[in-house]
């Protein structure tokens, strides 16, 4: 319990009018996030003028070090302008740490994706970033069967009342993917979309555990597919999805078929500015600013 209530103490949330959907729930979800027990605020007043409660009435918050016994945290939603976003930054004004997933994620890469992928953690390693090898998961297969039966659950339920009607306008991969789906249970569902939330919950304490500003990692297993018949392999994407993390990609160099290699740099939930400003700062030595066209290069087998 708090003991007694000296001070109020004011704070922004530093979001922008585009942001529509903050509130006591949204903070407390980015606070618990970042690794905390709760919203850390008494209360949040929101941009129309409505107030939320945010920890129970008297109890200890945390929102000003030193002073959470005897001090009360109202947020007050808003602080930062549409122009605040559009602004990046020159230079990052800090060494930003950088986790590289390892075990049996890095283990999905092939060894041409590995071995170009190692070239740039050595080129990130003479930069002025931190760098940090960490086992992802024991097993991330298991986390793709997941996001797979909830991708395809949710798939058929969308699409339910058109199956009967326009079933053969369907093509293959679509209809294997609906069948699928079909076949999974509500309760199925149910526990699979809670096993996804733990999940993110995990991802993020992972994050804030080893002081991680962002992960680095291959895009795929493999450079893009030759024909239009797939978009590739997701198996290095999917983690992320499910964990409601942000996400920026950029080439990184090009193989003897012209097939791009790329990076994909993963921030925090909620912290996309910062995202931006790591992807452009790691861009600047690692990214390739302009692919070469196809018909400017010698490829094999393509006709110019």
């Amino acid at each position: 319990m708090r003991d007694n209530t000296t001070y109020i103490v004011i704070h922004c949330s530093q979001t922008r009018p585009s942001q529509k959907d903050v509130d006591a729930k949204w903070i407390d979800r980015v606070h618990r996030e970042r690794g905390w027990l709760k919203i850390g605020y008494g209360g949040v007043i929101k941009r129309d003028g409505t107030y939320e409660q945010g920890r129970e009435d008297n109890a200890i918050q945390a929102h000003v070090k030193g002073y959470n016994h005897t001090s009360f945290g109202l947020c007050l939603v808003g602080g930062a302008t549409e122009e605040d976003w559009q602004k990046p930054e020159d230079s990052l004004a800090y060494k930003p740490v950088i986790g590289v997933p390892m075990g049996s994620y890095i283990d999905l890469a092939m060894p041409h994706v590995k071995a170009q992928f190692e070239m740039i953690i050595g080129a990130i390693k003479n930069m002025d970033a931190i760098v940090k090898p960490i086992i992802l998961c024991d097993d991330i297969a298991s986390h793709n069967d997941t996001h797979d039966l909830i991708a395809n659950a949710e798939l058929y339920q969308i699409h339910k009342s058109w199956v009967k009607d326009y079933w053969e306008i369907y093509k293959p991969m679509s209809r294997a993917a609906l069948e699928f789906g079909q076949n999974v249970s509500n309760k199925t569902l149910t526990e699979s979309l809670d096993k996804a939330r733990k999940m993110q919950s995990w991802m993020q304490q992972l994050m804030v555990e080893h002081a991680i500003d962002a992960w680095i990692a291959p895009v795929a297993p493999d450079l893009a597919p030759k024909g239009i018949g797939s978009t590739g392999d997701f198996r290095m994407n999917a983690i992320w999805s499910s964990a409601g993390l942000p996400i920026i990609t950029f080439p990184t160099g090009t193989d003897n078929r012209n097939l791009p290699y790329s990076v994909q740099i993963v921030g925090r939930f909620g912290r996309d500015e910062s995202l931006l400003n790591i992807s452009r700062y790691l861009h600047q030595v690692i990214g390739v600013g302009k692919l070469p066209l196809a018909w400017s290069v010698s490829v094999p087998g393509l006709r110019k």
